[in-house]
């Protein structure tokens, strides 16, 4: 009987163990992960949809939807946000050693409403793409 009462218990200690780490990995690596890369792909679409208006040649700062320009400001301040403070350390060593740079992709795209013309925009676009390591 002694023996079944400390197996169960090891078994309970090797459970709650096992599931604290498991809560641990999710919530301070998988989520922020996820959440980064998320805002990454979001930053991506925006890039194609910015290179997309210049090939139309329908680049217009005062055409193009004012909520447009907003929510990429948005996205592009959250993906520096999580870079610097909620991505764990050994990924952001990881980014960093691919020579991936959300500040520099943010620096490039922040003022692209300001731009007039498309050839600036467009190597504005190629440099924050280079800098997220979009192909």
């Amino acid at each position: 009987m002694e023996a079944n009462v400390k197996l169960i218990i090891a078994g309970a200690l090797f459970g709650f163990v096992t599931g604290g780490i498991g809560f641990i990995m999710i919530k301070y690596w998988i989520f922020p992960i996820r959440h980064y890369r998320r805002l990454k792909s979001n930053i991506c679409k925006d890039i194609l949809s910015y290179e997309k208006t210049i090939q139309n040649n329908k680049w217009d700062p005062n055409k193009i939807s004012q909520k447009r320009f907003k929510n990429t400001r948005k996205s592009l301040s959250d993906l520096v946000q999580s870079f610097n403070e909620k991505i764990p350390l050994w990924y952001k060593i990881k980014l960093k050693s691919r020579r991936e740079s959300p500040s520099e992709t943010a620096r490039q795209m922040m003022n692209l409403i300001n731009i007039r013309d498309p050839e600036h925009v467009q190597k504005r676009l190629q440099k924050a793409k280079a800098a997220l390591l979009i192909k």
